[in-house]
């Protein structure tokens, strides 16, 4: 039995890897550590504030801590001086706790938003780094500090450490009207509204179900030796206006507003996930017509 104490856990990832080791897995004993509970959890939770050193010191030792602190649903509201210092925080205490209870692997959950904007499938570089001077967002910067410093911090220690830079995903428990659009398009669609894409439509995303994560997941806890580093997300590309289509289809009663044709500047968010299908070659995930068809059932 492997205990696992997953901070961060009561978000949408969270509850989703929750749902999975409660229906599918026995040999993981899953502790959900977060300030209040976002989700639904059937595994043990403890309320926990990870930017407060004390809250740690009384917790039990676990063998797996994932680190999953990171408020991209409420980030667009946090000043960039708030994300960065928030993260930080959690990430110096955490790795602390590590240290004292001898927790043997760190699982930090960090995001593709660490490469900055790129028109290629983004390739997980282990000693990637971005120039300072770049526009690059505060998330991402927090993300990218808390990578180098558990990095120096876990080798220093004899911590296991395992880095999953994560993509975009999809499927029913993603927020609703937030700042993710495959959500919000399927809401706008089950709600019977015009679809509205913010920009030209012209970015490009690709989506992996919340429910594969899990399952990835699950295999970076329990074997034996796991990449450093590594992508997680889909390869499967689509441009979000042909995505907002896919789903207006469903709905003959449903139509497509574009809200910014003159964009200029298109984003291109998908993964290189060779590691990914090298160290999961069997992990077959859902496609994205499946996630639109499951999210739309689910919220229809």
């Amino acid at each position: 039995m492997v205990k696992v104490g997953f901070f961060g856990g009561s978000g949408f990832l969270g509850s989703a890897f929750d749902e999975y080791v409660y229906n599918y897995d026995h040999d993981i004993q899953l502790t959900v550590l977060s300030r209040s509970k976002k989700n639904e959890i059937k595994s043990h939770f403890m309320p926990v504030d990870a930017l407060l050193e004390d809250n740690l010191s009384a917790l039990p030792r676990f063998d797996v801590i994932i680190h999953g602190i990171a408020d991209s649903t409420n980030g667009p509201r946090l000043s960039d001086h708030e994300k960065i210092g928030k993260q930080l925080q959690c990430t110096l205490n955490i790795s602390e706790y590590c240290l004292r209870k001898k927790v043997r692997r760190l699982i930090f959950l960090s995001s593709g938003a660490v490469y900055g904007n790129t028109n290629l499938k983004i390739e997980d570089l282990e000693n990637y780094s971005f120039d300072l001077n770049s526009k690059q967002n505060a998330y991402a910067l927090a993300k990218l500090t808390s990578e180098q410093y558990l990095k120096s911090f876990c080798v220093q220690h004899s911590i296991e450490l395992s880095i999953l830079r994560c993509f975009t995903f999809a499927g029913p428990r993603v927020p609703k009207n937030s700042h993710y659009a495959f959500s919000n398009f399927v809401e706008a669609a089950c709600s019977g509204l015009d679809i509205l894409v913010q920009g030209s439509g012209a970015d490009v995303r690709s989506y992996l179900h919340h429910d594969d994560f899990a399952r990835i997941l699950r295999e970076v806890i329990i074997r034996e030796e796991v990449p450093t580093i590594m992508n997680v997300g889909s390869s499967e590309e689509v441009m979000i206006k042909s995505l907002a289509e896919k789903i207006a289809n469903k709905h003959c009663n449903c139509k497509v507003q574009i809200l910014n044709k003159t964009q200029s500047i298109n984003k291109h968010y998908v993964p290189d996930i060779q590691k990914l299908q090298k160290f999961f070659p069997n992990l077959e995930p859902l496609n994205l017509e499946e996630i639109i068809e499951e999210s739309i059932h689910f919220h229809g």
